[in-house]
């Protein structure tokens, strides 16, 4: 019987804008995608690690021989906060599956500057928890950071549904007993929730 629902957030509930945050930010720089996207995207993977984002822009100026600019501190978290977009459809969602009796947690790879932007929204006040990967030091597909919610909430794998945008994550969380749902809209995601008997 399934008892939860489990979301992923970003690409999710919120546009996947790293894309443009990057495109920014390379502009910002004056400088192709050629000779520093590989640096930039480092970003991403090590501060959802939990890695400290001030560390993180130091590093990037030594690796890529560019001064940083005066505001470098806030760079990503502006342009977060310009280009995200949530999805009030979804956050309907999550109200009417929490009236039907599901515990509605999130598990999401994030990082401080994600957390400042998305706690301003409001976005996760719609959730029953939220582990975030920064917090945790785990990242998904990580099987550790799906045990850690299965401890944190009760259950079993097979009581849960998990959704993510991003296959890899599913595939992780069906080899651990989960059901699995790779997301791509909402109108889909309403199909698969009638398929394996999700109530909305």
């Amino acid at each position: 019987m399934i008892k939860a629902i489990v979301f992923d957030l970003g690409g999710v509930f919120v546009n996947d804008c790293d894309p443009m945050i990057v495109e920014d930010i390379l502009s910002s720089f004056g400088v192709g995608p050629i000779e520093i996207k590989d640096a930039l995207d480092s970003f991403w993977s090590k501060t959802m690690a939990g890695d400290d984002i001030e560390r993180y822009w130091q590093d990037f100026s030594v690796e890529t021989g560019l001064t940083l600019p005066d505001d470098y501190k806030e760079l990503v978290g502006r342009e977060y906060d310009n280009n995200v977009v949530v999805d009030k459809d979804m956050i309907g969602l999550v109200s009417k599956l929490k009236k039907n009796g599901y515990l509605v947690p999130a598990l999401t790879n994030t990082n401080k500057v994600h957390v400042k932007t998305n706690e301003k929204l409001g976005l996760y006040d719609s959730f029953d928890l939220v582990i975030k990967s920064n917090d945790v030091g785990l990242v998904k597909p990580d099987k550790r950071i799906f045990l850690l919610l299965l401890e944190k909430i009760g259950l079993k794998a097979e009581d849960c549904v998990f959704i993510d945008d991003r296959k890899h994550n599913v595939e992780a969380a069906i080899n651990l007993g989960f059901h699995g749902i790779h997301f791509s809209d909402f109108e889909d995601l309403v199909v698969n929730f009638n398929l394996i008997g999700v109530n909305i």
